[in-house]
C-alpha cells in the first residue's frame, strides 16, 4: 500500500471516527443545503468545483493536525518516464470517460446543445485557470480520503475498513453532482450518474492503493470534475456547463455508462500490474 503505514496503536482512536463522521456530515449538508436555499447555476457550479473540495481538504488538514502523529510516508518516486507514463494513462482514462457520449453522438443517438453560452465563450480562459486548480483540488480531495482517513484507520489496524469508508464517503460527497438537494429529475440519468461516480471511486481507489498514489488519483478526479462542471454534461445535470448532450432515448444512458466503466478497467489493470510487478521485485530482492 503506497499511501499509509500503520503506527503502533492499541486501537482505533477518536481521530479516525471523528474524521469519518465529519466527512459524513459534510456530505449530508452538501446534499441537503441546496434543497433549502436558492442556488443560481453559476453559484452551484462554484460550490461543486471549489467549495466542497476545499471543505473536504480543510477537514483533512484539521484532523491531520489534531492527530499529532506522522501517519504517512513519502511516496516512491516514479522517475521522469514513470511520471509521463502515468500522466498519459490518466489523461487517456479521462478521454475514455467521454467515449460513451461520443459514440452516441457519432451514431446520432444524442446531440449537443449550448447550455451556458457565456461559459462556451470563456472556455479558453477557463482552461487557463480551472485545469490547474482542478488538479490541486482533486489531489486535496484524494489526500483527505485516501491518505488521512485511510491512514488513521490503518493506524488502528483496520486498513480494509478505511479503504471501504474512503470509497463510500467519496461517493456520498460526489453525489451532489448528480442529485441537487436530493431531487431526482430523471431516473435514467440518476442511475447512470451514480454508476459513473461508483466507477470514479473504484478507479481512484485502484490508483491510490495499487498505483502511483494520490497525485494521479487526484489528477483523474480533478480533470473529470472539470469537464463535468464546466465543459460537457447531461441535459438533466444540475451543473449546467457550457454544453449539454441530450438523449433521444432513456436507454442511451446505458451507452453513456460504458465510458466510465472502460476508464475503470483501464486504470484498474494498469494499477494492478504495477502493484504486482512491485511485489515481484521485492520478493526477488
Amino acid at each position: 500500500m503506497n499511501d499509509a503505514r500503520p503506527a503502533p496503536s492499541a486501537g482505533t482512536g477518536w481521530p479516525a471516527w471523528g474524521l469519518t463522521f465529519c466527512l459524513l456530515a459534510l456530505a449530508g449538508a452538501a446534499l441537503c443545503v441546496p434543497a433549502f436555499s436558492v442556488f443560481t447555476r453559476p453559484a452551484y457550479r462554484r460550490f461543486i468545483f471549489l467549495g466542497l473540495p476545499l471543505a473536504v481538504a480543510a477537514v483533512g488538514f484539521l484532523f491531520m493536525w489534531l492527530s499529532k502523529v506522522p501517519l504517512l510516508r513519502r511516496p516512491a518516486l516514479l522517475g521522469r518516464l514513470g511520471t509521463i507514463l502515468w500522466t498519459t494513462l490518466v489523461i487517456g482514462a479521462v478521454g475514455l470517460n467521454l467515449s460513451g457520449v461520443l459514440m452516441a453522438y457519432a451514431t446520432g443517438w444524442t446531440y449537443f446543445t449550448y447550455a451556458d453560452h457565456s461559459l462556451y465563450v470563456a472556455m479558453p480562459r477557463l482552461l487557463a485557470w480551472a485545469l490547474p486548480v482542478a488538479w490541486v483540488l482533486g489531489v486535496c480531495w484524494e489526500w483527505t480520503l485516501r491518505r488521512v482517513l485511510v491512514g488513521l484507520w490503518v493506524r488502528g489496524n483496520r486498513a480494509r475498513l478505511g479503504w471501504i469508508l474512503a470509497a463510500l464517503l467519496g461517493l456520498l460527497l460526489s453525489a451532489p453532482q448528480v442529485v441537487e438537494g436530493g431531487r431526482i429529475l430523471s431516473g435514467a440519468f440518476t442511475a447512470a450518474g451514480l454508476f459513473r461516480l461508483v466507477c470514479m471511486e473504484a478507479a481512484c481507489t485502484a490508483l491510490a492503493l495499487w498505483g502511483p498514489g494520490v497525485l494521479w488519483s487526484g489528477l483523474y478526479r480533478g480533470l473529470t470534475l472539470f469537464f463535468s462542471v464546466w465543459a460537457l454534461n447531461d441535459w438533466y445535470s444540475p451543473l449546467f456547463p457550457a454544453a449539454n448532450y441530450v438523449s433521444v432515448d432513456a436507454m442511451n444512458h446505458l451507452l453513456y455508462s460504458t465510458g466510465p466503466a472502460a476508464a475503470l478497467v483501464w486504470l484498474g489493470i494498469a494499477s494492478y500490474r504495477r502493484n504486482r510487478n512491485a511485489r515481484s521485485r521485492r520478493t526477488e530482492a
